[in-house]
């Protein structure tokens, strides 16, 4: 569905999209209601909602050239990216609203409390996305009367043609790859995070706080980024600063660990979170610079498609190293295995040498609009 998503945001428009992304997350919150009646209901449910997903991450880039400056674009995608974090962590929060202990001896009655809050639990999401959904309809707006930029309005290259074009460009292929490492390496140990510190003796509540700590500071730090780059540091060196930040945070983390050391872990947890996430916003962005005049959904689309590729083959990858061996030790294999993704993503980024053609094309619009061509020759 990604090509789909790509081909329809850039040629069709957004405000399409995101209603049919919206429509397909209201069907998986509607039909996840019948969960008690049959487990199928819930698998249809959330292929339904997985075929709209790319619909929706896909818009990111283009919201951003069709309403943003281009001095502000940077800071519409970070906010933009950001809210995928704060998502999450109401995700988290909405389910602790709903379902809490439940006492008693009689497994029947427990069973019937906990199905009760199950379902007071999707209903209040299928009020929440079918709200969003009549939100899009009615509110959205594909683009401002007066356009932000003279490239929000130039003609994108043709879909098929543009895949080849991608694939062949090196730096994009560059750019991909190191995303898709610190995406993959993301992923990883959000969802290890238990796993690799618990092995050091730490409870499930100072777990969670560190956790919570960290998605906080992700998200903090995804904002910050948007005033950062571009703005003081090129694409490429942000991203390979960034690495190299990471990269020294996990190291105080691993030594941390090492000393047990519940406060220190809290501290350089937040620190690493914030750096953890600021990529995005960057890789995003850059990705559009460098394939231009290629649409910006189908930039954006295929290097998440490519991050979410690796993940899966990454994931695979790191529990065979965890299942390789116990204890303390898996906890060391993990966290060199995820030093040398950083570094491998570090080198990618700083290997790129592509140039910035949609920046290029803006200022060759804006001279031409401002010197009559005519009157120069």
């Amino acid at each position: 569905m990604n090509f789909i998503a790509n081909y329809t945001i850039d040629h069709i428009g957004v405000k399409p999209s995101l209603i049919f992304c919206s429509i397909c997350q209201s069907i998986c919150a509607f039909l996840r209601m019948f969960i008690s009646s049959n487990i199928w209901y819930v698998y249809i449910a959330h292929t339904i909602g997985a075929i709209g997903n790319p619909f929706c991450t896909n818009v990111i880039s283009k919201i951003s050239v069709n309403w943003f400056t281009p001095e502000n674009r940077m800071i519409a995608t970070a906010f933009m990216t950001s809210s995928y974090m704060l998502g999450t962590s109401l995700s988290f929060s909405l389910g602790g609203w709903f379902i809490g202990d439940i006492g008693g001896d009689d497994t029947d009655m427990v069973m019937k409390e906990l199905q009760d809050q199950i379902q007071n639990l999707l209903r209040c999401t299928l009020i929440i996305t079918f709200s969003i959904t009549i939100g899009i309809i009615l509110l959205f707006k594909e683009k401002p009367s007066v356009p932000t930029s003279f490239v929000s309005n130039f003609p994108r290259e043709d879909f098929f043609v543009a895949i080849k074009s991608m694939m062949m460009n090196h730096d994009f292929r560059l750019l991909c790859l190191g995303f898709s490492f610190m995406l993959a390496n993301y992923v990883i140990f959000v969802t290890f995070l238990d796993y690799i510190i618990g092995n050091f003796g730490f409870s499930q509540k100072e777990v969670a706080t560190i956790g919570s700590s960290l998605n906080l500071s992700c998200v903090i730090g995804k904002i910050a980024i948007g005033f950062i780059a571009k703005k003081y540091l090129s694409y490429k060196a942000t991203l390979v600063t960034i690495n190299y930040a990471i990269i020294g945070t996990l190291l105080c983390v691993f030594i941390t660990l090492m000393m047990k050391s519940f406060g220190g872990l809290v501290f350089f947890g937040m620190i690493f979170g914030f750096f953890l996430q600021m990529y995005w916003a960057p890789c995003l962005e850059l990705s559009c610079e460098m394939v231009f005049p290629i649409g910006e959904a189908s930039a954006n689309g295929n290097l998440l498609i490519s991050g979410c590729i690796f993940n899966m083959v990454f994931g695979l990858l790191f529990s065979e190293i965890l299942n390789s061996c116990e204890g303390v030790t898996s906890s060391y294999l993990g966290i060199a295995f995820f030093i040398i993704g950083y570094i491998l993503a570090a080198a990618c980024f700083y290997e790129m040498k592509g140039k910035l053609k949609r920046e290029e094309k803006e200022i060759e619009m804006i001279i031409a609009e401002k010197y009559n061509y005519r009157e120069i020759s």
